[in-house]
This record gives C-alpha cells, sequence and structure tokens, in this order.
C-alpha cells in the first residue's frame, strides 16, 4: 500500500526508506530481547502465580513438581478450573527439552514477548501506511509496562498476550482486503481462526479478541456480508475446535477427575461452564488486586517480586505508564472526533473498537482483577499514542511543539519505570525521593467483622480406609483428662500432651489427602478436627466420619494449630520467607500475607482478619476475650478475639517463628531469635510479657545460635523448658548442628540447668530442635541432628536416660499412662517406648515424612498429618505381652 496522510494539513514528505525501516525494525526486536531476557533466570524460585502453573506443566509430563500440588493426576492439568492448558504446556515441552530451570520456564513467554514489538510494528503500519508511526509503535511495545514484566514470568498471559495480537494483525488484514477489493483468501482466514484459536486455548483473552472481530466485520456489515461463508468459520469453528484440540492430553482416558463425566466431550463441556462460572465471579483478597476503573488512572501495580534487603531493594512490577494511558486515550478521542483525522479513520474506529473489547468487557465482570489484565488494552493505547505523536507532528508548527513535549515527557516516563519493570536491584531510598500515590502500595485489609472473602474448594477427598493398629504396652483411657474445650493453647494443654479421652470414634479407620504439608498438630473438639496446612486451607472435618464439613482457602500458609473457643476457630498465616531489613530491628520473617484469621467454626464464614507484618507462624495463646501472639516483625501482640481489633502492642525485636506461646497467670512466655547481620543468630532470649502492664516481666538470654524460635514452650510446676542450637559447624550450610534443652524458673526467667542433646548432620531447611513434652516430674525432649529421645529430671536436670533412634525427631513425644511414651520420628513411624528405663518396645509403620507436628489421641484413635498432606485416622488399641 501507499504511504497515507496522517493529517489533512500535509503528508510526510519522505517516507522512510525501506533498508532504514528493516534496520530499525531489527533494533527494536534486539532491543525488546534484552529488556526480556536480561536477567530471566536471576529469581532462582517460583516468583508469584508461577506456583500453579509450573507446577501443572511438571505435572502433565508426569514429573514431580517443585512444589505440592492438591489432588495432581500425572498427565492431568490440575488447574483445569482456572485457565486452559496451552500456556501450560508450552512450559512443559520447554522443560522437556531444555530441563527444569528458571529460564526454561519462562522461555516460552520471552521467546513470544520479544516478537510482540514487531508485531506491533506491523499492525501499527497496516492500520496507519505509516513507517514512523510503525517504528514508535514498536518502540513503545518494547518498553511496555505490561508487555515486559508479563514476558519474564511463566504465566498464562505471556502466551495469550502474543498470540492474541498475532491474530488481530491477521485479522485486520484480511478484512482490508476483504474491504478494500470485495473478496478474501480461505486461507488466510483459516489461518487467522487458528491463531485466534491459540490465543483461546492459552487464555480466555482470546475471547475478547474474537468479540473485537465480530464487532469489526458487523460495523462494516454492508462490506463484509458478501464473504460471511469465509470469515464467519474462521472466528467460530476454527478457534472452538483449536482450543478443544489444546485438551488433547485428557482424550485417551478423560480428566480422570470424579467431578466431570466420563465421556470426553461431555467432561469438555462440563469443564467450560465450570471455568466459566467460577472465574466469572471469583473474589478474593489480595495486596495487589485493583478495581478497572482505577486502570486508567494511576493504577496499583501488581508485584510479580517485592524483595526489601538492608540496602537495596528488588521490585518486578507489572505497571503500565500512566502517561501513555493518558495520552493514548486523548489520541483515541481526537482520532474518533477532530476532522483533521479522517484520513485515518477506520483505524481510529478499529482502536475504538479494541479499547471497548480488551477494557470494557472487564467492566461487565465482578470479579477481583489485576493491573495486568490490562495488557491488550495497553498495546492499543501504545498504537494510539505512537500514531496521534505523528499526527500532531504533521499537523503544523504548534501541534509539532505539543507533539516534541509530549514525546519527551513518554520517554522520560519510560525511562523512569524500566527498573521495575525488569526488576532492577536498586538502592531502598531510590523511588522515594519523590510522592508515590498511596494506590502504588500493597493493599491491607482492615480489621473489622466483615463478610466471607473465603471460598469453598470444589474437590473434597475420598476417604481411604487404612487397617487399624494394635500397639505394645499396656495403657488405658480412664486416666486421660477428656477433650478440651475450648481448645486455647498449642495442643491443648502447656505441657504438649494431646492425649484425650472420649466415647467417640471412627467407624474405621481412614486417610484424606489434603493438598497441602500439615505442619503443626491437628486441634479436635467433639466431633469435629481442625487442621490447616501449607497449601494455604483451613480444614474442617468430621473425623468420626472422615466427611469434610468445610473448607476455606486463605492468602498464606497455616502452620498454626487452630485455636476453638466460643464457635470461633482462629489461626495464624505466613511462611519462613524474609522480607526485609534494618538496623535496629534486623531481620523481618515473612512474606506476602500475614495475620490472624477468625472463622465461625460450623460454617468457615471468615469473621475477621487482622494483617501483621511479618508472619504469624506461632499458634498464640487465647486468654479470656483476648488473643496474644508474636510476629515475625518482632511485635508482641493482644488482639481482641470477638473483632479482631488490636487491643496493644509491644516490640520485643527479633522475630518468632513456630514457637507456641504460653500462659500462666498474667505472664505469657515466648522464645524469640534476632539476625541482626545474618545466621547464625545475634541473641536468643526467653520472655516473660506481663498482659496488665503491658511490659516485659524479664527476659533471659540462652547460649543459643538458631532454632529457639522454632521449639514451643512448655510449662509445669512453675518451670518452662525449651530447647534450641548452641552450636553450628560450616555456617549452618547443611554443616553439624547441637542440640540441647533447657530449664528456666518461671517467676523469675532463671535459668535452671541445660542439657546437651548431642550432634549431627542435618540439611538445609529442617526443622533444627525437638519440643519438649511434660509428663509428671519429667522432661522428654528429642533430637533431629543426633536422633535420640531424652528423659531429663525437670527440677533438677539430670538425665534418667537416653535412647538412640533410627530417625531425627522435631514432634513432642506423646505421653501415656502408665509408663509408655510414643515418639513420632520424623521418617513418620512412631517409636514406642517405655518411660522407665528407654527401652524401645517397638514402631509402628510408616505414615510418611513429618514435620514438628506430634500426633494426637483421641480415646483409642491417633490423628496424625504428614509432610506429604496426608491426614491419617487410625484407631488402636493396647496389646500386652
Amino acid at each position: 500500500m501507499a504511504e497515507r496522510v496522517l493529517a489533512d494539513t500535509g503528508p510526510i514528505r519522505r517516507p522512510m526508506p525501506r533498508v532504514q525501516y528493516r534496520l530499525a525494525l531489527g533494533f527494536i526486536l534486539v532491543l525488546a530481547g534484552v529488556l526480556r531476557f536480561w536477567g530471566l533466570g536471576r529469581y532462582p524460585g517460583l516468583i508469584y502465580d508461577e506456583y500453579y502453573y509450573v507446577p501443572a506443566a511438571d505435572t502433565l509430563l508426569s514429573r514431580p513438581s517443585p512444589v505440592l500440588i492438591k489432588h495432581a493426576v500425572p498427565g492431568i492439568d490440575p488447574n483445569l478450573l482456572s485457565h486452559p492448558p496451552l500456556a501450560k504446556e508450552l512450559i512443559a515441552a520447554a522443560i522437556w527439552l531444555l530441563g527444569n530451570h528458571p529460564w526454561v520456564w519462562r522461555l516460552p513467554g520471552a521467546l513470544l514477548g520479544t516478537m510482540v514489538p514487531l508485531v506491533v510494528a506491523g499492525l501499527a503500519r497496516d492500520l496507519f501506511s505509516s513507517r514512523a508511526v510503525s517504528l514508535m509503535a514498536g518502540l513503545l511495545a518494547a518498553f511496555d509496562g505490561l508487555l515486559i514484566p508479563m514476558a519474564r514470568v511463566a504465566l498464562p498471559d505471556s502466551t495469550a498476550v502474543p498470540l492474541v495480537l498475532g491474530g488481530i494483525w491477521l485479522f485486520w488484514r484480511n478484512s482490508q482486503t476483504l474491504r478494500e477489493t470485495g473478496h478474501s483468501s480461505i486461507g488466510r482466514w483459516l489461518l487467522t481462526g487458528w491463531v485466534l484459536g491459540l490465543a483461546l486455548a492459552a487464555e480466555w483473552i482470546g475471547g475478547q479478541a474474537l468479540v473485537l472481530a465480530w464487532g469489526w466485520m458487523f460495523l462494516h456489515w454492508r462490506k463484509t456480508r458478501r464473504a460471511f461463508w469465509q470469515w464467519a468459520p474462521a472466528l467460530t469453528v476454527v478457534p472452538l475446535a483449536t482450543y478443544f484440540v489444546s485438551y488433547f492430553y485428557a482424550w485417551p482416558h478423560g480428566f480422570e477427575q470424579s467431578w466431570l463425566p466420563r465421556n470426553i466431550v461431555l467432561a469438555f463441556g462440563r469443564l467450560q461452564w465450570l471455568m466459566l462460572k467460577d472465574m466469572w465471579t471469583l473474589k478474593f483478597f489480595h495486596p495487589w488486586t485493583s478495581n478497572a476503573w482505577s486502570w486508567l488512572g494511576l493504577p496499583r501495580p501488581t508485584a510479580l517480586i517485592l524483595s526489601l534487603a538492608a540496602n537495596q531493594s528488588v521490585r518486578l512490577w507489572a505497571l503500565p505508564d500512566p502517561v501513555v494511558v493518558w495520552f493514548g486515550l486523548l489520541a483515541i478521542v481526537g482520532g474518533l472526533t477532530r476532522g483533521r483525522l479522517t484520513s485515518s479513520r477506520k483505524a481510529w474506529q478499529f482502536l475504538g473498537i479494541w479499547m471497548l473489547a480488551f477494557y470494557g468487557t472487564w467492566l461487565l465482570t465482578p470479579r477481583s482483577k489485576f493491573v495486568y489484565y490490562f495488557t491488550t488494552a495497553g498495546v492499543g493505547l501504545d498504537l494510539a499514542v505512537a500514531a496521534g505523536l505523528a499526527a500532531l507532528w504533521a499537523a503544523g508548527r504548534w501541534p509539532r511543539r505539543m507533539a516534541v513535549l509530549g514525546g519527551g515527557i513518554t520517554v522520560l516516563s519510560l525511562f523512569y519505570l524500566l527498573p521495575l519493570w525488569v526488576g532492577m536491584a536498586l538502592p531502598r531510598p531510590w523511588y522515594h525521593r519523590i510522592y508515590w500515590p498511596a494506590s502504588w502500595n500493597p493493599r491491607v485489609r482492615a480489621t473489622r467483622v466483615i463478610p466471607t472473602t473465603s471460598y469453598p474448594l470444589t474437590y473434597h477427598p475420598p476417604r481411604k480406609p487404612v487397617a487399624a493398629w494394635e500397639v505394645p504396652g499396656s495403657w488405658t483411657p480412664r486416666v486421660w483428662p477428656g477433650v478440651p474445650t475450648p481448645w486455647t493453647v498449642f495442643e491443648g494443654t502447656p505441657t504438649h500432651n494431646p492425649v484425650y479421652r472420649t466415647s467417640l470414634a471412627p467407624a474405621g479407620g481412614y486417610r484424606l489427602d489434603l493438598g497441602g504439608p500439615i505442619v503443626d498438630p491437628v486441634t479436635v473438639s467433639g466431633s469435629m478436627l481442625y487442621v490447616g496446612t501449607n497449601g494455604n486451607q483451613l480444614w474442617a472435618i468430621n473425623w468420626q466420619t472422615g466427611q469434610v464439613v468445610w473448607v476455606v482457602v486463605v492468602p498464606n500458609m497455616v502452620m498454626t494449630n487452630p485455636l476453638v473457643k466460643d464457635g470461633l476457630v482462629v489461626i495464624g498465616l505466613g511462611n519462613n520467607a524474609f522480607r526485609a531489613y534494618n538496623t535496629t530491628q534486623g531481620w523481618v520473617r515473612g512474606t506476602g500475607i500475614n495475620g490472624l484469621m477468625a472463622f465461625q467454626a460450623d460454617t468457615g464464614h471468615e469473621v475477621w482478619f487482622y494483617p501483621t507484618v511479618g508472619e504469624t507462624m506461632a499458634t498464640p495463646v487465647w486468654q479470656g476475650d483476648t488473643l496474644y501472639d508474636v510476629t515475625g516483625g518482632g511485635h508482641f501482640i493482644a488482639v481482641n478475639a470477638r473483632t479482631g481489633r488490636l487491643l496493644w502492642r509491644l516490640t520485643l525485636g527479633g522475630f518468632d517463628s513456630m514457637s507456641s506461646l504460653v500462659a500462666s497467670g498474667p505472664d505469657v512466655y515466648v522464645a524469640i531469635n534476632r539476625y541482626l547481620h545474618a545466621y547464625p543468630a545475634t541473641w536468643s532470649k526467653v520472655v516473660a510479657v506481663d498482659t496488665m502492664t503491658h511490659q516485659v516481666a524479664w527476659a533471659t538470654s540462652l547460649p543459643v545460635a538458631s532454632g529457639l524460635s522454632d521449639s514451643s514452650l512448655a510449662a509445669a510446676g512453675g518451670s518452662l523448658f525449651v530447647a534450641g542450637v548452641p552450636a553450628i559447624s560450616d555456617n549452618g550450610q547443611g554443616g553439624i548442628l547441637s542440640n540441647a534443652l533447657f530449664g528456666l524458673n518461671q517467676a523469675t526467667g532463671r535459668l535452671l540447668w541445660q542439657v546437651p542433646l548431642g550432634a549431627g548432620h542435618l540439611p538445609l531447611d529442617q526443622e533444627e530442635e525437638g519440643i519438649p513434652l511434660v509428663m509428671g516430674h519429667t522432661v522428654y525432649e528429642g533430637s533431629p541432628t543426633s536422633h535420640s529421645v531424652v528423659a531429663v529430671n525437670a527440677k533438677t536436670g539430670r538425665v534418667l536416660w537416653r535412647t538412640r533412634l533410627p530417625s531425627g525427631v522435631t514432634a513432642n513425644p506423646l505421653g501415656l499412662a502408665p509408663g509408655l511414651i510414643w515418639v513420632t520420628q520424623m521418617n513418620g513411624r512412631i517409636a514406642y517406648i517405655n518411660a522407665a528405663n528407654g527401652h524401645l518396645i517397638g514402631q509402628s509403620p510408616a505414615l510418611g515424612p513429618v514435620g514438628p507436628e506430634s500426633p494426637v489421641l483421641v480415646g483409642h484413635t491417633l490423628i496424625e498429618g504428614t509432610l506429604g498432606g496426608r491426614l491419617w485416622v487410625i484407631p488402636v488399641s493396647p496389646r500386652n505381652g
């Protein structure tokens, strides 16, 4: 096509030669590649929603996933109800060809994303018949604040957006040929439909592209109706057939889901309906959600990475350049209304329908949204800015000056925001020297009674029968205390002995697969059992029948023992990652959404949420109407248990990881570590907080280099007991660690005694110490490093016996009467030990690897969770002799 004028005032006098134009396109391609590939594998783990899609790719390959997947079926996409499979299939193909590495996960999106500026440049050239507009649009796409970060992460958008744009370019060329000549090639229409079908199979934004295409064809119905039977099938049948083919992995055996029909066609139809129903109205709390109306202003970014270190910060943000958004909207309004732009009237009409299809449709759905949903609409604004600047340049002297000013502002804003789009490490104060809008901060939920924002899972695990156990030893439930009602402290008792009397019993043993690691013990309240998982779930189960009563999804891991009182269930949220550093506090532990949450015990409806800086993995203690806890940010907090309102707060310094609190009278006791510079700890303390005066009653430093904040305190007989790691060799890099048990005076904090538990090799990222059990006048403690369990006189610290076991121990033992303890080893076997002399009587079958969660014995029923996400409910009976 000949080059058209962009404005009535005069044409571009000397069109750019083809050679120079192609060289410029080559430069844009190289620039786009650098911005998308630079440091692509620098982030070694899964970031943002890669936690869903990379494991899905591994599952499609029938390979073990880097993270645990709920209800995984090898060879079947586990994200059936979220997104179509093509993007995950491309990630799987990359892993199959090149190996399982972070840069490989992101390779398909980076490759396709690098080509996007060329596609945008080609589309701009065909829309406006101008190579100058083409190059400007290509440059804006190369620097686009949504296209760059989306190409750098393994998300469906990174595949879908390039395919959508490629399909639109093909569609525009075909529709223009049809309008100008009255006929078109059926082969090109089929190619267009196939590419749009691939876009639809990657993500449903491909459907927005089909809305754009149909809207444009109906707008020009008089000229397009003659070829209706050419383009109509290409915009319906071909995309839908391509979409169906993307589910090829399910054809041989169906989707293998109990909630879908076995017939593949019926299952496919049912699945699409469930996807539409779930995704259309899906609402949830997230710190980076943003209303669609805000995308046209100063929108809230989506933080794909937000890492704060001592002297620098790394942000990888999906954030459209507000200047481009505003200039682009002005350009579209001007292009549609100003007479001097009518030489490109069709192109501006197309961009107007573009915005209705890719932005207007988001205004129709009530679901929670993120600003990166604006990516394809933003590309339309890139095109509009390029054409608008070219039109101003050609319109006269003063408009040309406006074009120079607008172009200069755009360039400055692009380079100012570029470090955020590529995840560049910068000095921490860099972006705080000028004003940032409040909307660019993460959202924090208010602490008030609010309607539920959690949602039930669509899958309930099947109840798998298991055989009952006969356990050596003589014991009877008649001497045990009843199940605590309410359950207000870790394991229901400050002695850490969750062995309870009840007449309730299951009809038979069974196993449930809950889909996420179970780290802390379960909570039993009558016939109900409450358990949290690292799969961000809280489950309520009738443990007699194995029936799931309700389950909610929460915004972070649940590593607390759920507390139950007054019809509420309270959990803490958090993880063990480090998020920030300052010279006085040291490191803050816990990324993402942290805090305490309360749910109605019978329905699972959320009652309140109190957000915290740093994790709340330590199980709080519930006294009266107040919850007391310590956070990963080093704050002791008192929260109203009925409303979630903060009553008061005390800064302790350091942080508590998973050391659950105990209380006696007005004092609440907690163990904390402080990492001021790096591992190991700068100091480790046990602290008593007086809840009447809101002050520290006493604080005792212990000779511990690590781990104290992971060992839950036990209290009995006026003493406190806790374990820690006094010595670490090889700087803790999987080297040799020692364990020790400490006894302290509860009233004064005076160290009464210290007992070494032995040393040994321990890999990284494992619990470094055990949790004590107090029974009578004896403290029992296991060691993960020396693979031993020790009995110690609670008053004197004298070692009564020491027994070595096949595996390490982090969970507290269970004490049965008379004279028997059960010790859960990290390999999942329970050792039966004579409490008087330490003699190993026998071991149970293996349940699967466990962490610091001890079993709970309710009547003659053992309830235990594993790191593999399995919940075991096993009837047991004593076997004498």
